[in-house]
């Protein structure tokens, strides 16, 4: 039996991890900051949670319970932020009403309510300030 995990982490990326590019959205986000998805580690194996454009996937990651998977991810060129869980929370696992983004769905799953967060870029800023969140790897400087 699993247990709940003690922290989630948080990838900002350029891409979406199938490569494919988000041609609409990149409009509205910043490079390095275009999409963000979240993964933990429970007492037996790391899950990752993604919605990119074109589906919602939930995975065990083929990586030993032991393994650096931060490190993985920021050795890829991800960002990564450490977030303590917030068990119990009311807006836990509550999807907002409207479109459903890899901003949306990490909200979600961290029982983050900040209804203008809508970017990957400003759930970066809202953690790095303390809305959820320890920065666990140095990324780049907030403008």
């Amino acid at each position: 039996m699993s247990s709940e995990p003690t922290h989630y982490y948080v990838v900002f990326t350029d891409t979406e991890p199938d490569g494919r590019g988000l041609a609409y959205w990149r409009l509205f986000t910043r490079a390095a900051f275009r999409h963000c998805f979240v993964f933990w580690r429970d007492d037996v194996e790391w899950f990752r949670l993604d919605c990119n454009a074109y589906r919602l996937e939930i995975e065990v990651l083929p990586w030993a319970r032991s393994a650096d998977v931060p490190g993985i991810f920021r050795a890829a060129g991800g960002i990564v932020v450490k977030v303590e869980p917030r068990h119990g929370d009311e807006h836990m696992g509550r999807l907002p009403f409207g479109w459903i983004t890899c901003v949306t769905v990490v909200k979600a799953l961290l029982g983050i309510n900040s209804r203008w967060t809508l970017t990957p870029y400003a759930l970066y800023c809202l953690l790095r300030e303390g809305g959820g969140g320890e920065l666990c790897i140095e990324g780049p400087e907030t403008p």
